[in-house]
């Protein structure tokens, strides 16, 4: 590729990056908006995001078709994960940001190795981006809010023990706490003054915030208000039981933390090794990459690292 056609496609690139920023900037602004009119209309419908996918998928059949259901399926679990994340981007506009990704992935590769499978591989690893990052904003909120809601179940134990009543407790962990818990104990408490029952607001904050420490939180309130009891006492209880299942957690972590060192170096030592050699000599490396069998065993030793990476990971992952 001569320098000015190399230069145009530079200006293309940096072109369509540029745009794809300020789409998303606009994207975001307009979403925030439609975020906050969506949770009112949430609230006034009082229908979870579950069983709005079960309506739709119902009604899929005789409207669109299996492939209308599964698209639905996917738009909805977008969502979903993107609400839970707080990202203010609507399935849309997250679709056409991830297809922008690809086609800068594959067009940067296309300019440095040349087109062909480098370039579509390279797309496809941009493509992952996005959904990373929204992945890793939505466990990062998961691991603030667990960390807070013991302490705020000991604020509500505490107000509940004085006289005041649930609405007035949950009304002094939204203002005393900061987000992300203090957030959606605010939004818990404007779905309760708008008139929804506290159960089902308590079912819509796990739908926002699936943890399990949330589900028993939820669990917990419907039993004591179907069947009564002392609800400070069950929200004592419920903070020693979240306390203890993070000790244990922390536990894990500890016990396990030399198997995922085992992992990391698995993964990085062959790499190493390889950047190694190709430095210090370059002919003992050179095979890997000029001829077809090195082609083949750079492939099979990918795979089998790959492998042992997943291998590690199901050993070390411990459910509770």
């Amino acid at each position: 590729m001569n320098a000015p056609a190399l230069a145009a496609s530079a200006a293309l690139l940096l072109a369509l990056t540029a745009a794809l920023a300020l789409w998303a900037g606009w994207q975001a602004r307009r979403a925030a908006v439609a975020g906050r009119l969506l949770s009112r209309m949430m609230v006034i419908a009082a229908a979870s995001p579950a069983e709005r996918v079960h309506r739709t998928a119902a009604r899929g059949p005789a409207r669109f078709g299996r492939a209308s259901i599964l698209g639905e399926k996917l738009r909805h679990s977008l969502e979903e994960r993107m609400l839970q994340a707080r990202v203010r981007l609507s399935p849309a506009a997250a679709l056409g940001i991830t297809a922008a990704m690809f086609a800068c992935g594959a067009l940067g590769a296309a300019l440095t190795v040349g087109p062909g499978l480098w370039s579509v591989g390279a797309g496809a690893c941009c493509t992952l981006l996005p959904l990373g990052y929204v992945n890793l904003r939505r466990r990062r909120r998961l691991v603030a809010f667990a960390a807070q809601l013991p302490y705020a179940l000991d604020v509500i134990k505490a107000a509940l023990q004085a006289g005041h009543p649930w609405a007035r407790a949950v009304q002094t962990v939204a203002a005393e706490f900061a987000p992300p818990l203090g957030a959606e104990f605010a939004t818990v408490v404007h779905q309760t003054q708008v008139g929804m029952p506290v159960p089902e607001a308590l079912r819509e904050l796990v739908h926002r915030v699936p943890a399990e420490e949330v589900r028993l939180l939820a669990v917990a309130v419907r039993v004591n208000s179907e069947v009564g009891s002392s609800l400070a006492s069950i929200m004592g209880h419920l903070a020693e039981l979240v306390r203890s299942r993070q000790r244990f957690a922390a536990q894990v972590r500890a016990l396990t933390a030399q198997a995922r060192f085992s992992a990391g170096v698995v993964a990085l030592l062959p790499v190493l090794v390889l950047a190694a050699l190709s430095l210090l000599e370059p002919g003992y490396a050179a095979l890997l990459f000029s001829d077809p069998t090195g082609l083949q065993v750079l492939k099979a030793a990918l795979a089998l690292d790959l492998l042992a990476l997943l291998v590690i990971a199901r050993i070390i992952s411990v459910r509770f």
